[in-house]
């Protein structure tokens, strides 16, 4: 069960005297029935969104049970189709859950600001809300501390717009180091030769941004002028599009907006594709049986060995009572995203850290082990004290006492691991030899054990760009060539959905003026280029593209102006002319002080650098935003005198400098004389 919901029984139980008066405090809730994903359609093509199920139960009614347990008072469920026979049958049975429910349809709905402009116009709500802009969501918890915290921040601060909730992201992140060879700021993640890099203080100290990740949630707590300044074509699917739009919108530019990481006792969780959307079903089926049956960690050299990747790991839920344990006084210090099975009442009283980790059955344990990312089967136990990270046991281990085990360690089925043993790192111990036809392994005794070895170079473990923090590559080991070779290939296909590498900053410059120029290049070719709502439209994506790649204002006025200037082959005057003109608003958004007016100059500077011939062209485009006061005398003239004597523009631009130099001599004189 979904943690903290409250069950089938329990809802058409609730005692609906509790609602018969008007709540003093009010506050409301809009969902979005519908996915806005252009790439994802309902799985199942004869119901819509809002009718989608988990695990074979409406979503809408998950979501409606988990906001009987918070402070909302007023909801509006709308849908872009939404039968009327569904809203009479959940009309009725949530009518008395609530202060105020509406069901409601609005066929034209594309985004979700269409949804909010709706519930506006209709005046279904008008009061501080929450949004949950997605049907495929599931929430837990009763956020009362979220909403409290909003309240009293919009009393301090009336321009307190929007709280975006998040969790600590556990993705891998991405290390940065200083390459001891050439002296370049490399990602340790993507270093194969990770001998050649040294992690220096400095490098963090210095010069390097760095910052953890984090992961919104699909819900966020918006103050009522949410409905008047983001309803058109506004669609919030994430805290980006929060962004654009205040760039975009002069209302809310200086909107007080803050991200609140949400309390231990709620979380929530979506999907905008089918691969989250099968992960969702996932997360919802592995918080509900336990004990759980992990798939067989390993047999012993068996060639088809199916092993349990720790990214499919997750749990929603934070502490002890969500874990549902089938014993008495076990506590866990961390359980993000673990299988807990069944820990016996011999392991009572542990303080044991569990992460990411799937544990079966353990039926001896030490006080004060701790398990990384690990994965443990039936019927193990330990007298010694374990720090386990990243390490996988079969069925019936047994480790003696005083033993150390170390990092990254594969133990198969029914190895017993005497007293005062120590395994060291990427060790494979197995019951049994290596057989005599395989010549992927070695094998050496040890006592009871053998130590197995790889002819090639393995590691279990590798680091995941798409989910969590490690994934398990044992198959990698145990397969076939050819199968891990085919599994490569499908895995190399799908790295554009979670590619994680940094690109470098020369990377990032060189994406952000193609796509300026693609905007711009678009715009051209609308039916108006120059109409003020595609200018404001291609100022947006201007800045969208900024924000993604993380680009310095300074390389945004070089790289607009550079594009702008050359954005047709062989343009004549007349033609720059008009476009300079059409587009003056953009000129002026992005050029509107001393320090941007001059890098007008260091731009045309650059273009006649690599093509000499535009040097004139150029000379009559500084003559023109002279004219349209956007360029001053003193600037040009600064800019001139510093040339170097060999560029192109120093003889082409002479005439106009003397021009200006005479022009500002009469003036000096017609202001002595007076």
């Amino acid at each position: 069960m979904v943690p903290n919901m409250l069950s089938k029984e329990e809802l058409e139980n609730l005692d609906s005297t509790l609602l018969s008066e008007e709540p003093i405090k009010k506050f409301g809730c809009v969902i979005v029935g519908d996915n806005f994903s252009k790439t994802f359609t309902p799985p199942l093509v004869d119901d819509p969104w809002v009718g989608q199920k988990l695990c074979g139960l409406p979503l809408i009614d998950f979501i409606l049970i988990s906001l009987a347990r918070t402070p909302v008072t007023n909801v509006v469920v709308m849908s872009s189709n939404f039968p009327e026979k569904w809203k009479e049958y959940y009309s009725k049975k949530y009518y008395n859950h609530f202060w105020k429910i509406n069901f409601v349809e609005q066929k034209t709905a594309n985004c979700v600001g269409d949804i909010l402009r709706e519930v506006r116009q209709r005046n279904l709500l008008y009061m501080d809300f929450i949004l949950i802009p997605n049907i495929l969501t599931l929430i837990s918890g009763d956020f009362k501390k979220e909403i409290n915290e909003f309240e009293e921040g919009r009393v301090k601060n009336q321009n307190h717009l929007i709280t975006c909730l998040y969790v600590p992201s556990h993705d891998s992140q991405n290390l940065f180091v200083i390459n001891s060879e050439n002296a370049k700021v490399v990602n340790f993640n993507n270093d194969m030769k990770a001998g050649k890099s040294k992690i220096k203080k400095n490098a963090f100290t210095e010069n390097l941004q760095y910052c953890s990740n984090l992961k919104p949630l699909p819900l966020w707590i918006c103050g009522k002028e949410v409905f008047d300044v983001f309803g058109e074509n506004f669609d919030l699917t994430d805290i980006e599009d929060v962004m654009r739009h205040m760039l975009a919108n002069e209302e809310v530019m200086c909107a007080y907006t803050c991200m609140r990481q949400v309390s231990g006792s709620s979380y929530a969780a979506e999907a905008n594709d089918f691969i989250e959307w099968i992960g969702l079903q996932s997360k919802f089926l592995r918080s509900c049986f336990y004990p759980l049956k992990p798939i067989q960690v390993a047999v012993d050299n068996n060639t088809n060995v199916n092993l349990l990747q720790l990214y499919h790991s997750v749990y929603i839920g934070h502490d002890r009572k969500d874990l549902n344990f089938r014993s008495k006084g076990v506590t866990t210090s961390n359980s993000r995203r673990s299988y807990i099975g069944w820990v016996p009442n011999k392991s009572a009283d542990l303080q044991l850290e569990i992460i990411d980790s799937s544990i079966a059955g353990a039926i001896n344990l030490i006080k004060g082990s701790s398990f990384k990312y690990c994965m443990i089967g039936k019927k193990f136990s330990s007298e010694s004290l374990l720090n386990l990270e990243r390490c996988i046991f079969g069925d019936n281990v047994k480790i003696g006492k005083n033993c150390i085990i170390g990092k990254e360690v594969f133990i198969g089925n029914d190895v017993v691991i005497p007293d005062n043993q120590s395994i060291p790192d990427n060790a494979m111990i197995f019951s049994k030899l290596v057989e005599n036809d395989d010549n992927r392994f070695t094998s050496q005794k040890n006592g009871n054990y053998y130590i197995w070895k790889t002819v090639r170079d393995v590691h279990l473990w590798k680091k995941n760009k798409e989910y969590f923090n490690f994934k398990c590559i044992g198959r990698d080991i145990f397969g076939d060539d050819e199968e891990i070779k085919n599994s490569d290939d499908e895995i190399n296909n799908t790295d554009h959905i979670g590619d994680s590498s940094i690109k470098t900053e020369q990377n990032c410059l060189e994406t952000f003026a193609g796509e300026v120029k693609d905007s711009m290049l678009a715009t051209l070719q609308s039916s108006d280029p120059f109409d003020r709502g595609n200018i404001s439209s291609l100022i947006l994506e201007i800045n969208s593209s900024k924000m993604v790649h993380n680009v310095h204002m300074d390389g945004v006025c070089l790289t607009v102006m550079t594009t702008l200037l050359q954005i047709e082959e062989n343009i004549t005057w007349k033609r720059l002319n008009d476009l300079l003109n059409g587009w003056k608003p953009i000129i002026k958004n992005y050029f509107n002080d001393n320090h941007s007016i001059k890098l007008i100059l260091v731009a045309i500077e650059d273009i006649v650098k690599n093509n000499d011939a535009l040097s004139k062209l150029m000379v009559k485009v500084i003559h023109m935003f002279y004219n349209e006061d956007i360029l001053s005398e003193m600037v040009i003239i600064e800019w001139y005198e510093k040339l170097a004597e060999d560029h192109k523009l120093k003889v082409d631009a002479k005439v106009l400098y003397d021009w200006l130099c005479q022009d500002t001599e009469e003036e000096d004189d017609s202001d002595d004389e007076n």
